[in-house]
Formats: structure tokens, C-alpha cells, sequence
């Protein structure tokens, strides 16, 4: 098959869909991408947990209240897979740790915040 010169018509409209097509996929990607915040509360008002979800899965720090209001636990996520977790008492000091493959320790009572 001869090749053919193309005009200038032809690189505009070629160029003009290549632009359209990547932002398509700019857009298709940032929604998949999205972020949301999600926060329960209990009958009385006071919140249960609060989070972030990125692309429907938890990410960042997710944090779960007693139905009194205080935290009782504090989790890192990073794209859906859990990092640790902080357990906490009414008093707010750490009283447990788990990591990410599942080893709790208990921590002493330190005072720590």
C-alpha cells in the first residue's frame, strides 16, 4: 500500500481526538480513584467511626468510639490492607498494639497519649 501525505485537516483532527481520549481516561481514572469520608453514630448522637475510603477501600486513619465518646481504637489503613492498630482505655493511654501481620502486645501503663 503507497503511503500518502497527510494535511494539516487530518493532524488537527487526529491531535483533537488523541486530546479527548486522554481525557477520558484522566477522568476515568481520578473516579476510581475517589475519596470519601465515612463517619456512623450511634443512637445517642455520638460518633462510632470515622474514616476515609479511597476507591471503596479504607485508607488513612480509621478511628472507632466508644457509645460514651471515647476512642477506643485507632487503625492505619494504605489502599485497602490494614498497617496497625492502637487500643485505647476510658482514660485515653494505649493500652494494645497490633501490627500488621496480627501480633497484638499489650502495652504498659505508661500514661503515654
Amino acid at each position: 500500500m503507497p503511503l500518502r501525505k497527510i494535511n494539516n485537516s487530518e493532524i488537527h483532527h487526529f491531535g483533537k481526538s488523541l486530546l479527548i481520549f486522554g481525557v477520558f481516561i484522566a477522568l476515568l481514572s481520578c473516579s476510581s480513584l475517589k475519596r470519601e469520608t465515612v463517619i456512623s453514630t450511634w443512637e445517642n448522637g455520638k460518633t462510632k467511626e470515622k474514616g476515609k475510603l479511597l476507591a471503596g477501600k479504607k485508607d488513612g486513619f480509621w478511628e472507632y468510639y466508644a457509645e460514651t465518646g471515647w476512642l477506643q481504637r485507632r487503625e492505619k489503613w494504605k489502599k485497602g490492607e490494614f498497617q496497625w492498630s492502637f487500643s485505647f482505655d476510658e482514660r485515653h493511654r494505649k493500652t494494645e498494639m497490633t501490627d500488621k501481620n496480627g501480633n497484638t502486645k499489650t502495652l504498659k501503663d505508661c500514661g503515654c497519649r
